[in-house]
């Protein structure tokens, strides 16, 4: 007999109705070699009936029948007898259907840091008295999970690696109560704090009856104690539960487009109007919602656009719903832009399996992709983090009176926080919200106008000191278009411009330019703290446009840690440091030259290129007020805490009124810091081991030298 892959342990406290269920649907479906032990926590009822009867039929299986009903810590009693791969701990009340055995194997080997995982999905079944969990979706290998930052059910798989380690199941201590309870939440931090993580399924591989309102309510006698002893839920909020499972048990969710795909409740937090989310429906949470994939398929059909651009893919149910749509019109083409390194290869195999010979397939990234011909249908659907740039990047691309949809954008959004109200005010788009739990706009473009003049203004920094966070501060305000680092970029111009000055002519004059005349008449803000690096000049004596500037200052130690924390080396990487920074042999011109820099370690580098970076703004502020630009000096702190949001408003001319004031201090709170995951660890637990303040006077010392 091979050994098992998956141990399962079915623990069993009366309920013997859905016992049988569970076993028998357990040997129905289960595919991989396995071994089944059954734990009964001393049942009152004709539970050994079934379970004797069982073994009959199966004897391969075990069973224990304890003396007293030890909850969930029943399931100690087996785990060092157990040899799967997988321990797979199963109450009584899951009905198991095909597939859940595929399925759960394939997550393990997808993910090697999956600790636990759920047959069951985050969103309840309609006829399921539960709620829905917050969680990110993971898409590797063709499959999808969701990881989830709180716990899941005791019904669970987990890598035998990590009992093995210690792991074992508690009840939850109530005093209160006899009835005894696994503690889901335990198991769960316990298995989080050895650097593993958590994760439903796509959609649900089993019913879990118990959860249900029907079982619950057929057995009040069973389920009312033991919500009673859940004090994180009680009876009341069971109440409530199933009340909304009432209403909601009467929906019909298919998908018309995709009738034999499953479909969940809808996944997001907020629902519409007194309606609850789950009354819409989806595939998964980064795709639209059901009833918006089927509302782009009838726009297609109706509009018969030629040329349709899609960005984000993703698992193409929007993808082939446009490429039906255009096959029934009997003509036009999908340009879809899918640059995620598991979600091309998906998309391009399901392309090919469907046989969609109307879908072009771009591995691109939706803000820097390059067209010949232009689009009279655009489906805005990606999860860059952008879609404000990525909408500008297509805008020479899109054919006047082209048709615009924008999905992801809550139609009860204050101005300021909406994209598409943006760009009504800027008179790119006219169209219509309509209102969905992650909400929908279908519009129509119109081609901007190039203004014959405009204000343009420049976030300068050293870096590290928040730029990112004053764009997104400044994100649509009125008159006012605000990007952080662009396409076109500066960085990608850094290192050639090393071997040729003419180089920053060249891009500046010539792409840079031409891409932001092509926006609409409003004052353009650019934050990168490139331009100050060989870039400046040419907009000033070659373009003959003199920008105003908005220049971030920040402690130069908080700047050095931060570099130094994210592994910047000036000697095993200087392409690194010439491309994003400035190194002391760089031959762009330095305010701060260095002799003697290799006498200086990494950390000292990086304060002496935030010392370089602040006296170089410091030079382009006097240098733009002198050509009569204007230049307003603040700092990350002085925005955070709001001191020089209403300054900085005012030097903008943008009048607010109450609401955008609030929004904009609340705004002004939100730290934004998307480096912050690719920081090393063991470099920043240094910095603190460090002498900074002889080592930054070393520097100072040096730098003086120098001069």
């Amino acid at each position: 007999m091979a050994k098992p892959i998956i141990s399962t342990v079915i623990l069993n406290w009366n309920r013997s109705h859905l016992l049988e269920q569970t076993l028998q649907s357990y040997i129905d479906t289960v595919t991989c070699p396995h071994e089944l032990w059954i734990i009964d926590n001393n049942s009152s009822d004709n539970s050994q009936e079934v379970i004797e009867r069982f073994l009959r039929t199966y004897p391969q299986a075990k069973a224990i029948r304890l003396k007293e009903n030890m909850g969930g810590e029943a399931f100690n009693q087996v785990i060092a007898q157990l040899s799967g791969e997988l321990i797979y701990l199963c109450e009584n009340d899951q009905i198991h259907m095909p597939g859940w055995c595929e399925k759960a194997l394939h997550a393990f080997q997808s993910y090697p840091w999956l600790g636990q995982f759920s047959l069951h999905a985050p969103v309840p079944t309609d006829a399921e008295a539960w709620v829905t969990k917050p969680v990110k979706p993971r898409f590797k290998n063709g499959c999808l999970v969701y990881q989830l930052f709180t716990n899941v059910t005791t019904s669970c798989l987990i890598r035998r690696t990590l009992f093995e380690k210690g792991l074992r199941v508690r009840n939850i201590p109530n005093e209160n109560s006899a009835i005894k309870l696994p503690d889901d939440g335990a198991l769960g931090g316990d298995i989080k704090s050895m650097n593993y993580w958590i994760a439903y399924s796509d959609h649900y591989y089993v019913r879990n009856i118990g959860h249900e309102a029907a079982e619950i309510e057929s057995n009040p006698d069973y389920y009312l104690p033991n919500y009673e002893a859940k004090t994180m839920v009680g009876t009341q909020e069971l109440g409530r539960r199933v009340a909304l499972q009432k209403r909601l048990g009467k929906l019909h969710r298919q998908s018309v487009i995709f009738p034999e795909e499953p479909v969940l409740g809808e996944l997001s937090s907020q629902g519409v109007g007194e309606l609850a989310p789950r009354f819409w429906s989806m595939f998964d949470s980064r795709t639209p919602e059901v009833e918006c994939v089927e509302l782009i398929h009838s726009l297609v059909r109706l509009k018969k656009p030629s040329n349709v651009l899609e960005t984000g893919g993703w698992r193409g149910y929007t993808t082939v719903a446009i490429a039906k749509a255009l096959t029934a019109n009997g003509f036009g083409k999908v340009v879809t832009l899918e640059d995620d390194a598991h979600a091309n290869p998906y998309l391009a195999e399901r392309i090919a399996e469907l046989r969609l010979d109307n879908v072009l397939l771009r591995n691109e990234k939706s803000d820097r992709f390059n067209n010949t011909e232009h689009f009279d249908f655009a489906v805005f659907n990606s999860s860059y983090e952008d879609q404000e740039e990525e909408f500008l990047h297509a805008v020479p691309f899109l054919e006047e009176g082209a048709t615009v949809v924008f999905a992801g954008e809550r139609h009860d959004k204050h101005a300021i926080d909406s994209r598409p109200k943006t760009y009504e005010r800027l008179g790119m788009i006219t169209g219509q919200y309509f209102p969905t739990p992650r909400g929908i706009y279908v519009g129509t473009y119109h081609r901007p106008a190039s203004p014959d003049t405009r204000r343009t203004i420049f976030g300068l920094s050293s870096g590290r000191s928040g730029t990112a966070y004053l764009t997104s501060l400044l994100k649509g305000l009125p008159g006012l278009i605000a990007l952080h680092e662009p396409e076109p970029k500066y960085q990608w111009q850094t290192l050639p411009l090393q071997n040729n000055a003419e180089h920053a002519r060249k891009f500046v004059s010539g792409p840079k330019a031409n891409w932001i005349n092509q926006l609409p008449d409003a004052t353009y803000f650019e934050a990168s703290h490139y331009l100050a690096k060989g870039f400046m000049e040419t907009w000033v004596e070659d373009c003959k446009m003199v920008p105003d500037a908005i220049i971030i200052e920040r402690d130069p130690r908080k700047i050095a840690s931060s570099w130094y924390g994210l592994n910047v080396d000036f000697f095993t990487a200087p392409s690194y440091v010439l491309q994003h920074m400035l190194h002391p042999e760089d031959k762009r011109q330095l305010f701060l030259p260095l002799k003697n820099w290799k006498a200086l370690n990494n950390y000292q580098l990086c304060y002496w290129y935030a010392l370089e970076a602040q006296k170089r703004n410091a030079y382009y502020a006097d240098y733009l007020t002198s050509k009569g630009g204007k230049v307003f000096i603040t700092s990350l702190e002085a925005l955070i805490s709001g001191k020089d949001v209403i300054p900085l408003m005012e030097w903008l001319n943008i009048k607010l009124d109450e609401e955008m004031t609030s929004i904009l201090m609340q705004r002004s709170k939100q730290r934004i810091n998307d480096k912050n995951q690719f920081k090393n660890a063991n470099r920043l637990k240094s910095i603190k081991e460090m002498d900074l303040d002889a080592l930054e006077a070393a520097v100072l010392e040096q730098c003086r030298t120098s001069e």
